[in-house]
């Protein structure tokens, strides 16, 4: 039997006493059970308090790893402004985020020359570095945009510059036809003086005629800026007709 002090009179008491027979007062005993239920209630709110937090942050890792639905992005982007324009170099396909692991846009794909109205620029980093943008293909937000990769499109300045050298060499090649069927015999850009051979220039309808004249005047215009054309006689030198945006004015 264990004996152990009276909490009231100090006088050693049984374990198993329920009151000190000294003093009389009533001895408490402690329960094992209770301590340790005592111990499962805190190892309890522990893993719970753990698990709460644990779950917030799982909950905030999701929402930072998935993607917005489709209404998400709509709203987010609603009434975005326009930070640029580029075109299309070919037939390109949309995505639906900035990389080939997003799924094609089920709009299709975009046509050579096709305006985009840039909305974002993005980076992403593979195996190597690619760039990204968001664009729509209306001037007006109508709730639509897709990416494309930036280097399938080209500037404005790019396209026009394309585009320049495109006409240049159109206009070069009609030129060069009108000079081998003998009717253009010279031209003096500057001046915008075309020659003509008067007897085969004679002989053409009206309409053939205005066709004539509008690429000669197209070829001054794309070298010189000035679409203003006289043809002229190429053995008497007279002035048989002119040519401006107002039309065709024809000597005979």
């Amino acid at each position: 039997m264990a004996m152990k002090p009276c909490k009231e009179c100090g006088k050693e008491v049984s374990s198993q006493a329920k009151t000190c027979p000294h003093c009389g007062v009533e001895i408490v005993k402690t329960s094992k059970s209770i301590s340790t239920c005592s111990g499962c209630l805190i190892v309890l709110l522990a893993v719970a308090v753990f698990g709460w937090i644990g779950g917030l942050l799982t909950d905030c890792g999701s929402k930072s790893g998935n993607e917005p639905n489709d209404h998400a992005i709509a709203e987010a982007h609603k009434g975005e402004k326009i930070i640029g324009m580029v075109l299309a170099k070919d037939s390109v396909n949309i995505r639906t985020g900035p990389g080939t692991n997003y799924p094609k846009d089920k709009s299709g794909a975009l046509a050579y020359g096709e305006k985009l109205h840039l909305l974002e620029h993005k980076s992403i980093y593979t195996d190597r570095i690619e760039d990204w943008l968001r664009f729509r293909v209306t001037e007006e937000d109508v709730g639509w945009s897709g990416w494309v990769r930036k280097d399938l499109t080209m500037s404005v300045a790019e396209w026009n510059s394309i585009q320049k050298k495109r006409r240049d060499k159109n206009m070069a090649q009609n030129i060069k036809v009108l000079l081998d069927n003998g009717l253009l015999k010279k031209f003096d850009v500057e001046l915008g003086e075309y020659y003509v051979e008067p007897r085969l220039w004679h002989r053409f309808p009206f309409e053939t005629k205005r066709n004539v004249a509008a690429t000669l005047g197209a070829h001054r215009d794309a070298l010189d800026g000035h679409g203003n054309v006289r043809i002229m006689d190429y053995y008497s030198g007279k002035k048989i007709a002119d040519y401006s945006f107002m039309g065709l004015n024809v000597y005979d």
